[in-house]
């Protein structure tokens, strides 16, 4: 006999794994399906990200509620779950990136957070429901039974988390108490706590280093929607995630790799290895380009030619709005040129 809960077919096993598998295909069709009708005409990314949050996050996050606590709430095992691996699709399907690009890199770029978190927030509102409901309701039947065994109960275990470690299920499952839990706060202390994360896993990905030096705000860039060439935008977002063919990364490739000292610039004679910083602002080949380029800058930026290198990578990498389109036209211009031999 099969059972299900909320529509949800539970194994024998009591394992939501199946049915967390059937979410994300259907949540998939869904996404392919809105690409398709809408595959000619360029939506905003800011509209993607809204489609996503109102249509297709609905799907896959059906029932979270009862298989969201069941899941492993670490961010590196998250990543791996088949809800994050569809996240993460479709924000390098938007992005125009390559599937090795870091998922922690594609959710930055677009200011976005694990899913895990919202399903953080859904649990505990369905908590309060559960504690604040009325005593001859199931739902307050549900609770009492939690609250018999709570250590084996995932929910309470999430909440306990959640709120503070050092309190019973006792204590915060009294009708005063669960009424005032402040949700904001808890999955705001969530968010600060992901992105203590986020600042010390980048430390460790050496595929990371340029990006870590332009990114300051953990918010959707702004060149994305001040960028209007698609194209221009696109190669601008992949010299930021690294998803280029510089030799720093071409080298990084199992089949050509080679220790970093060794990834030299072919493009000039100076030795050096061919990292974001020295093809966009020091690589003999593009000089024109940057001369011609540099006196723009310099005309919206005074003094922007005399900017330590930092300073001058994050702008020309549109880390700063207003010459947010000047930078996308100067990658651009620097990309087409490394392709003629």
């Amino acid at each position: 006999m099969k059972y299900t809960y909320l529509g949800l077919p539970i194994t024998p096993s009591g394992s939501f794994c199946l049915a967390v598998n059937a979410l994300k295909d259907k949540a998939c069709r869904a996404l392919y399906a809105i690409r398709r009708k809408f595959w000619n005409i360029d939506i905003p990314i800011r509209i993607w990200c809204k489609i996503f949050d109102c249509v297709i996050q609905p799907i896959a996050m059906y029932g979270s509620e009862i298989w969201g606590p069941l899941s492993e709430h670490s961010y590196n095992r998250w990543d791996k779950h088949p809800i994050e691996t569809l996240h993460a699709e479709f924000c390098r399907l938007i992005l125009k990136i390559q599937k090795k690009t870091p998922t922690n890199a594609c959710r930055a770029e677009l200011g976005r957070y694990p899913l895990a978190i919202n399903i953080q927030k859904r649990a505990l509102k369905f908590w309060m429901h559960l504690q604040t409901s009325p005593t001859d309701t199931l739902h307050s039947e549900a609770a009492k039974s939690q609250a018999l065994n709570p250590e084996k109960s995932h929910l309470c275990q999430l909440v306990l988390r959640l709120t503070d470690p050092h309190l019973t299920h006792t204590d915060i499952s009294q009708t005063s108490t669960a009424s005032k839990l402040n949700v904001n706060k808890i999955i705001q202390n969530s968010k600060d706590k992901y992105l203590d994360h986020w600042q010390n896993e980048t430390k460790t990905q050496s595929k990371l280093e340029c990006y870590r030096t332009i990114k300051t705000n953990y918010e959707l860039e702004e060149y994305l929607f001040t960028v209007r060439d698609i194209k221009q935008r696109q190669i601008l977002t992949k010299y930021r995630l690294s998803d280029h063919s510089l030799a720093l990364e071409k080298g990084r490739r199992r089949q050509s790799w080679l220790p970093r000292e060794q990834r030299i610039c072919a493009h000039c004679t100076t030795g050096e290895v061919e990292t974001e910083a020295h093809f966009l602002l020091q690589c003999d080949k593009y000089s024109k380009i940057r001369e011609a380029h540099f006196n723009k800058f310099n005309q919206v930026i005074p003094g922007f030619p005399d900017l330590n290198t930092d300073k001058l990578l994050s702008i020309l990498l549109g880390q700063q709005g207003q010459t947010a389109t000047l930078a996308a036209k100067y990658v651009s211009a620097c990309h087409r040129q490394r392709d003629i031999a």
